[in-house]
Protein backbone atom coordinates (compact mmCIF):
# COMPACT_ATOMS: atom_id res chain seq x y z
CA UNK A 1 0.00 0.00 0.00
CA UNK A 2 2.65 2.39 0.64
CA UNK A 3 4.12 1.93 -2.84
CA UNK A 4 0.55 2.62 -4.08
CA UNK A 5 0.79 6.04 -2.33
CA UNK A 6 4.27 6.59 -3.38
CA UNK A 7 3.76 6.36 -6.85
CA UNK A 8 0.74 8.80 -6.52
CA UNK A 9 2.79 11.18 -5.29
CA UNK A 10 5.95 10.80 -7.80
CA UNK A 11 2.64 11.00 -10.98
CA UNK A 12 1.77 14.05 -8.60
CA UNK A 13 5.08 15.45 -8.88
CA UNK A 14 5.81 14.86 -12.29
CA UNK A 15 2.20 16.38 -13.39
CA UNK A 16 3.97 19.87 -12.32
CA UNK A 17 4.35 22.85 -14.96
CA UNK A 18 7.84 23.24 -15.89
CA UNK A 19 7.95 26.84 -17.10
CA UNK A 20 9.99 30.02 -16.33
CA UNK A 21 6.83 31.72 -14.79
CA UNK A 22 5.47 28.89 -13.33
CA UNK A 23 5.75 28.45 -9.35
CA UNK A 24 4.73 26.22 -6.90
CA UNK A 25 6.26 28.33 -3.77
CA UNK A 26 2.91 28.53 -2.27
CA UNK A 27 1.86 24.63 -1.71
CA UNK A 28 -0.13 25.16 -5.66
CA UNK A 29 1.21 26.59 -8.91
CA UNK A 30 0.92 30.35 -9.23
CA UNK A 31 2.16 32.42 -12.36
CA UNK A 32 5.25 34.56 -11.36
CA UNK A 33 4.61 37.30 -13.29
CA UNK A 34 0.48 37.95 -12.80
CA UNK A 35 0.98 36.65 -9.65
CA UNK A 36 -2.10 34.68 -9.95
CA UNK A 37 -2.68 31.41 -8.48
CA UNK A 38 -4.52 28.58 -10.49
CA UNK A 39 -5.17 24.85 -11.16
CA UNK A 40 -2.66 22.69 -13.50
CA UNK A 41 -5.27 22.26 -16.23
CA UNK A 42 -5.50 25.98 -16.36
CA UNK A 43 -2.21 27.04 -17.31
CA UNK A 44 -2.44 26.70 -20.91
CA UNK A 45 -4.58 28.62 -21.07
CA UNK A 46 -3.84 31.13 -19.19
CA UNK A 47 -0.62 31.14 -20.66
CA UNK A 48 -2.66 32.77 -24.26
CA UNK A 49 -4.47 35.15 -22.36
CA UNK A 50 -4.64 38.96 -22.94
CA UNK A 51 -3.65 40.16 -19.94
CA UNK A 52 -0.23 37.45 -19.27
CA UNK A 53 0.73 38.16 -23.42
CA UNK A 54 0.46 42.25 -22.19
CA UNK A 55 2.61 42.01 -19.19
CA UNK A 56 4.82 39.31 -20.85
CA UNK A 57 5.22 41.79 -23.73
CA UNK A 58 5.73 45.15 -20.97
CA UNK A 59 8.39 43.20 -19.12
CA UNK A 60 10.37 42.20 -22.26
CA UNK A 61 10.12 46.14 -23.72
CA UNK A 62 11.16 46.99 -19.99
CA UNK A 63 14.16 44.77 -19.88
CA UNK A 64 15.19 45.46 -23.45
CA UNK A 65 14.72 49.88 -22.42
CA UNK A 66 16.74 49.29 -19.12
CA UNK A 67 19.61 47.29 -21.05
CA UNK A 68 19.65 49.95 -23.89
CA UNK A 69 19.63 52.98 -21.41
CA UNK A 70 22.59 51.31 -19.32
CA UNK A 71 24.54 50.80 -22.90
CA UNK A 72 24.06 54.20 -24.04
CA UNK A 73 25.16 55.58 -20.33
CA UNK A 74 28.36 53.54 -20.50
CA UNK A 75 28.91 54.58 -24.47
CA UNK A 76 27.99 58.37 -23.60
CA UNK A 77 31.06 58.25 -20.49
CA UNK A 78 33.66 56.84 -22.30
CA UNK A 79 33.17 59.20 -25.44
CA UNK A 80 33.02 62.48 -23.00
CA UNK A 81 36.04 61.52 -20.65
CA UNK A 82 39.68 62.62 -22.71
CA UNK A 83 42.76 60.93 -21.61
CA UNK A 84 43.71 64.02 -19.71
CA UNK A 85 40.41 65.08 -18.26
CA UNK A 86 40.63 68.09 -21.08
CA UNK A 87 39.11 68.40 -24.62
CA UNK A 88 41.46 67.75 -27.23
CA UNK A 89 43.57 70.88 -28.41
CA UNK A 90 43.04 72.40 -25.46
CA UNK A 91 46.04 74.58 -25.03
CA UNK A 92 46.64 74.70 -28.28
CA UNK A 93 43.67 76.98 -28.67
CA UNK A 94 44.12 79.43 -26.00
CA UNK A 95 44.95 82.84 -26.54
CA UNK A 96 42.96 82.12 -29.88
CA UNK A 97 39.81 84.47 -30.94
CA UNK A 98 37.20 81.85 -32.46
CA UNK A 99 34.68 83.65 -34.77
CA UNK A 100 31.58 82.35 -35.08
CA UNK A 101 29.73 82.80 -38.63
CA UNK A 102 27.15 85.10 -39.11
CA UNK A 103 23.48 83.26 -39.38
CA UNK A 104 22.00 84.31 -42.78
CA UNK A 105 18.23 85.58 -42.72
CA UNK A 106 15.35 83.45 -42.57
CA UNK A 107 13.79 84.14 -46.00
CA UNK A 108 10.25 84.45 -45.73
CA UNK A 109 8.53 81.21 -46.83
CA UNK A 110 5.61 82.43 -49.41
CA UNK A 111 2.09 81.75 -48.86
CA UNK A 112 0.78 78.54 -50.83
CA UNK A 113 -2.84 78.93 -52.25
CA UNK A 114 -5.11 76.28 -51.21
CA UNK A 115 -7.31 74.69 -53.90
CA UNK A 116 -10.90 73.97 -52.61
CA UNK A 117 -11.48 70.97 -54.45
CA UNK A 118 -8.02 69.43 -53.51
CA UNK A 119 -8.62 70.35 -49.66
CA UNK A 120 -12.30 68.64 -49.93
CA UNK A 121 -10.61 65.51 -51.31
CA UNK A 122 -8.03 65.42 -48.77
CA UNK A 123 -10.59 65.81 -45.88
CA UNK A 124 -12.49 62.94 -47.75
CA UNK A 125 -9.28 60.52 -47.57
CA UNK A 126 -9.49 61.66 -44.14
CA UNK A 127 -12.61 60.57 -43.34
CA UNK A 128 -12.58 57.02 -45.54
CA UNK A 129 -9.21 56.72 -43.45
CA UNK A 130 -10.55 57.02 -40.04
CA UNK A 131 -13.51 54.97 -40.96
CA UNK A 132 -11.33 52.06 -41.76
CA UNK A 133 -9.27 52.20 -38.57
CA UNK A 134 -12.31 52.29 -36.43
CA UNK A 135 -13.55 49.39 -38.08
CA UNK A 136 -10.27 47.25 -37.67
CA UNK A 137 -10.06 48.71 -34.36
CA UNK A 138 -13.75 47.07 -33.37
CA UNK A 139 -12.54 43.39 -35.31
CA UNK A 140 -9.40 43.50 -33.09
CA UNK A 141 -11.62 44.23 -30.07
CA UNK A 142 -14.04 41.57 -30.98
CA UNK A 143 -11.66 39.07 -31.60
CA UNK A 144 -10.07 38.61 -28.41
CA UNK A 145 -13.65 38.66 -26.75
CA UNK A 146 -14.65 35.42 -29.12
CA UNK A 147 -11.03 34.26 -28.00
CA UNK A 148 -11.75 34.69 -24.01
CA UNK A 149 -14.68 33.18 -24.71
CA UNK A 150 -13.54 29.85 -26.21
CA UNK A 151 -10.79 30.01 -23.60
CA UNK A 152 -13.16 30.19 -20.65
CA UNK A 153 -14.67 27.14 -22.00
CA UNK A 154 -12.09 25.03 -22.99
CA UNK A 155 -10.93 25.60 -19.33
CA UNK A 156 -14.28 25.22 -17.94
CA UNK A 157 -14.09 21.46 -19.55
CA UNK A 158 -10.51 20.71 -18.59
CA UNK A 159 -11.37 21.75 -14.67
CA UNK A 160 -14.19 19.52 -14.96
CA UNK A 161 -11.63 16.81 -16.15
CA UNK A 162 -9.14 17.48 -13.64
CA UNK A 163 -11.79 17.45 -10.91
CA UNK A 164 -12.86 14.15 -11.98
CA UNK A 165 -9.87 13.06 -11.76
CA UNK A 166 -8.55 14.23 -8.13
CA UNK A 167 -11.68 12.58 -7.39
CA UNK A 168 -10.76 9.37 -8.70
CA UNK A 169 -7.37 9.49 -6.93
CA UNK A 170 -9.07 10.43 -3.96
CA UNK A 171 -11.34 7.44 -3.99
CA UNK A 172 -8.40 5.24 -4.80
CA UNK A 173 -6.45 6.72 -1.39
CA UNK A 174 -9.66 5.97 0.71
CA UNK A 175 -10.46 2.27 -0.90
CA UNK A 176 -6.61 1.61 0.15
CA UNK A 177 -6.52 3.10 3.61
CA UNK A 178 -9.92 0.83 3.69
CA UNK A 179 -8.30 -1.81 3.01
CA UNK A 180 -5.02 -1.55 5.10
CA UNK A 181 -8.18 -1.12 7.95
CA UNK A 182 -9.27 -4.66 7.06
CA UNK A 183 -5.94 -6.16 6.71
CA UNK A 184 -5.48 -4.79 10.17
CA UNK A 185 -8.19 -6.20 11.53
CA UNK A 186 -7.83 -9.75 9.91
CA UNK A 187 -4.86 -9.85 11.23
CA UNK A 188 -5.83 -9.20 14.76
CA UNK A 189 -8.84 -11.88 14.43
CA UNK A 190 -5.74 -14.47 13.40
CA UNK A 191 -3.65 -13.67 16.78
CA UNK A 192 -6.81 -13.92 18.62
CA UNK A 193 -7.91 -17.23 17.38
CA UNK A 194 -3.86 -18.51 17.24
CA UNK A 195 -4.24 -17.25 21.13
CA UNK A 196 -7.80 -19.58 21.35
CA UNK A 197 -6.36 -22.21 20.04
CA UNK A 198 -3.27 -22.59 22.31
CA UNK A 199 -5.49 -22.21 25.06
CA UNK A 200 -7.76 -24.63 23.84
CA UNK A 201 -4.88 -27.05 23.50
CA UNK A 202 -3.49 -26.28 27.09
CA UNK A 203 -6.84 -27.20 28.41
CA UNK A 204 -7.23 -30.37 26.36
CA UNK A 205 -4.13 -31.57 27.60
CA UNK A 206 -4.68 -30.35 31.29
CA UNK A 207 -8.22 -32.73 31.15
CA UNK A 208 -6.89 -35.66 29.46
CA UNK A 209 -3.97 -35.20 31.97
CA UNK A 210 -6.72 -34.93 35.40
CA UNK A 211 -8.59 -38.03 33.82
CA UNK A 212 -5.45 -40.15 33.52
CA UNK A 213 -4.94 -39.27 37.14
CA UNK A 214 -8.07 -40.21 38.17
CA UNK A 215 -8.12 -43.58 36.84
CA UNK A 216 -4.92 -44.36 38.23
CA UNK A 217 -6.32 -43.44 41.24
CA UNK A 218 -9.33 -45.75 41.40
CA UNK A 219 -6.86 -48.43 40.00
CA UNK A 220 -5.10 -48.07 43.23
CA UNK A 221 -8.05 -47.80 45.27
CA UNK A 222 -9.18 -51.26 43.24
CA UNK A 223 -5.45 -53.05 44.44
CA UNK A 224 -6.16 -52.09 47.39
CA UNK A 225 -9.57 -53.82 47.86
CA UNK A 226 -8.02 -57.18 46.04
CA UNK A 227 -5.59 -57.25 48.62
CA UNK A 228 -8.01 -56.62 51.49
CA UNK A 229 -10.17 -59.36 50.39
CA UNK A 230 -7.58 -62.21 50.45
Amino acid sequence: MADVRSLLKNERAARRIQHQYASYSTGGLSCTICHLQMKDVLWDGHLRSAGHMMRVEKEGTSKKRKANDEEGEETTRKRSKPANGLPDGFFDRQGETIEMPSRPATPSKPVAKVDEDEWAAFEADIATAEAEVKQANDAVISAPAMMTADIVKEESVALDVEGEKEDAARKMEEELEEMESLEARVKRLREKREELRKRAVVAVVAAEKEVAEKEEEEDDDEDEDDEDGF
